[in-house]
């Protein structure tokens, strides 16, 4: 199974997945394609491995041209296997994705561990496709459509750790690793295609918690496992939509429960990174984070303004915002 994704750093996504393809049973190859020239490269390493499967994770428009002629370059060189996609692109415009002639077979909607498992089985035992829930596929007649809904999932401890199918990045000689704790946002900004896709899979009839988290323990032992790995150092950033909670003192209760297991895993120092939302960030909050290892905070104020904020969905936030620029000073 060739999964294909952008991996300016590690891509948790692809990681993710290929954990899944092995725990399937199958062998994953995850292939870089970073840049729209690189497409003719892609495709002629992916007809020289021959793949039964080829998996092609669209996070956001903009590269979604790009993927979809690489899918189309592969249907022209001669590939005969299945192609899937999944993200939040074609997640949203699944009809776009399979309808148009780009030579892919199925779109694996929303959260995409268990369906990529149950669609693998399928592809296995040459069942049909159509009784795999999550998915979305062409009708004999050309028009797409979407089978029963799956849920999203709800504990993520259930989800295999991250394959790391290269070495980490380093930034100053210390290993960057990417690392997820939850999923989800209580926010309603109007350009976040991440909740959007979480909210149409709720809405379609999938179900399901729009905001989960890891336990601290599950965590920490991915964690350690990578600080062990990595030589006993490392900076973590945390890829969840937010770091922090929406109360101070829930946030600092996470992360001291993470820290504890994290001593009883006997992981030493070590850094933490994250983004947030500037109304859940105070100055007081700053300065225990700090003691917690946080050393840096991607705050997402977008606009200033009270007007442009409210445009996108930000609601009132120039106070947060003050707030937040004061924390970081």
């Amino acid at each position: 199974v060739c999964l294909v994704g952008a991996d300016f750093e590690e891509n948790l996504a692809l990681g993710i997945l290929a954990a899944v393809v092995e725990e399937a049973g199958h062998e994953p190859m995850v292939l870089p394609f970073n840049h729209a020239a690189d497409g003719a490269s892609r495709a002629a390493r992916i007809m020289a491995a021959d793949p039964d499967v080829v998996g092609l994770s669209i996070q956001f428009q903009h590269r979604a041209d790009e993927f979809l002629a690489l899918a189309l370059a592969l249907r022209t060189a001669g590939y005969g296997g299945h192609i899937t996609s999944g993200g939040q692109f074609p997640s949203l415009a699944y009809a776009e994705t399979l309808e148009r002639g780009h030579g892919v077979d199925s779109v694996v909607l929303y959260d995409g561990e268990e369906t990529l498992a149950d669609l693998l089985v399928a592809l296995d035992n040459d069942t049909p496709l159509h009784e795999v829930a999550g998915l979305a596929l062409l009708s004999d007649d050309g028009r797409a459509f979407r089978t029963a809904p799956r849920p999203l999932v709800q504990d993520l401890d259930t989800i295999p750790y991250a394959k790391r199918y290269r070495p980490h990045s380093r930034h100053m000689g210390v290993p960057f690793i990417p690392i997820a704790g939850g999923r989800g946002c209580w926010g309603g900004c109007s350009f976040c295609s991440i909740m959007t896709m979480y909210r149409d899979a709720r809405a379609t009839g999938g179900g399901g918690k729009l905001i989960r988290w890891r336990t601290p323990r599950d965590v920490a032992g991915e964690i350690a496992l990578l600080w062990y790995r990595a030589g006993g150092t490392g900076a973590f950033c945390f890829h969840d939509e937010n770091f922090l909670l929406p109360r101070p003192a829930a946030t600092l209760e996470r992360l001291r429960a993470i820290r504890s297991a994290l001593d009883d895993y006997g992981v030493g120092k070590l850094s933490f990174i994250g983004k947030c939302r500037p109304d859940s960030l105070t100055a007081e909050l700053a300065h225990e984070l700090v003691k917690l290892d946080v050393v840096r905070l991607y705050v997402g104020v977008e606009n200033v303004s009270e007007s442009s904020a409210a445009h996108l969905g930000r609601g009132k936030q120039r106070e947060s915002v003050h707030q937040a620029l004061a924390a970081c000073e």
